[in-house]
């Protein structure tokens, strides 16, 4: 059965604004209010795969018909149980319109960690050997440095 668009832009607003009212009941700091906008068209999909010069799959293009942008960070000092004694914040997170700068700020990423001079031969080897980087499409990237990707599938045709 295919979920309505709109009942599903609602459901996902509605458990955002879930997040506001538990992090202000809990004094927790919102550190970005929510955006949510409306959806991508797919001209402006096309336009964002020509500058990144690579395809968005099918999903993240779901994704982006869905909403082109979407935001909220939270922090909170509060003790959690010991399962997650480590979280410390919240964060949802994607921007069509960014995905230009992500991709080049990612091919810079990959090109220093492939550098002899800033790594050992071994790693290098490890990494080219496990990971074809151009088919990654870097889609969020996270205060601590780390980048969450999505790799790009390529149909090989007979």
């Amino acid at each position: 059965m295919k979920m309505n668009v709109e009942r599903t832009y609602n459901q996902v607003t509605d458990r955002i604004n879930e997040l506001v009212k538990i992090c202000e009941r809990k004094k927790w700091s919102i550190t970005q209010k929510p955006i949510i906008k409306r959806p991508a068209s797919d001209r402006l999909i096309k336009r964002i795969e020509n500058k990144i010069a690579q395809p968005i799959p099918e999903d993240l293009k779901k994704l982006f018909r869905f909403s082109r942008h979407v935001e909220f960070r939270y922090q909170f000092d509060e003790t959690l149980s010991e399962e997650f004694n480590q979280n410390f914040s919240g964060e949802i997170y994607w921007n069509l319109k960014e995905l230009p700068l992500q991709v080049l700020e990612f091919k810079g990423w990959v090109e220093a960690f492939l550098d002899p001079e800033f790594n050992d031969p071994e790693t290098i080897r490890k990494s080219k050997s496990k990971s074809d980087w151009k088919n990654i499409l870097p889609l969020i990237s996270v205060p601590n440095g780390d980048v969450i990707t999505k790799e790009i599938l390529c149909m090989k045709k007979n």
